[in-house]
């Protein structure tokens, strides 16, 4: 039995041909079933966004590295009200990172788990050169609390349900 079909395409013509007929299946009456693999699906980033990201990292690396008594990614400081204007001063006149992706990696580097958990073991605030600023007002710490406790919640929930898709896929 020969099966001939051909798509179309206006502005490419390809022709697809099929050939079934004895001997075309040669796996008939075995299992088909393929042992469950989990697929790595990797996201596909436009070069605008991969420009994003260097620019995001080189900008959190040399935050790291100009002021390493206060920016530090395993054990952060409570950082100081309104220090953007104080690393804005520290920026370069070449403009190779811009104040909008210092922002972006300030929001970055405070919305993280570790550094509210920073900010309920500390009593004070950090100046750019690892001196003490201001201290941590208790309504800062008690929404510190939250959060964590929000990430917690949501940790668990994400956790149960992968543990429920697991179990279906079992």
């Amino acid at each position: 039995m020969n099966i001939k079909s051909s798509v179309n395409k206006d502005s490419d013509k390809q022709a697809l041909q099929v050939q079934t007929g004895e001997g075309a299946f040669p796996l008939e009456g075995k299992s088909l079933q393929k042992p469950f693999k989990k697929k790595k699906y990797h996201k596909v980033l436009t070069p605008e966004q991969k420009t994003r990201r260097v620019t995001f990292k080189k900008a959190l690396a040399w935050l790291c590295e100009t002021f390493p008594d206060c920016f530090n990614l395993s054990t952060p400081k409570p950082l100081k009200k309104q220090i953007v204007v104080d690393i804005f001063s520290h920026l370069s006149e070449d403009q190779s990172i811009s104040k909008r992706t210092i922002r972006t990696v300030l929001a970055f580097y405070v919305n993280r788990k570790k550094y509210h958990e920073s900010l309920l073991e500390n009593l004070h605030r950090f100046n750019l050169d690892g001196s003490t600023a201001e201290e941590i007002v208790l309504a800062h710490q008690e929404h510190a609390k939250a959060v964590l406790k929000r990430k917690a919640q949501r940790k668990a929930v994400r956790q149960a349900d992968k543990e429920k898709i697991q179990g279906i896929k079992a």
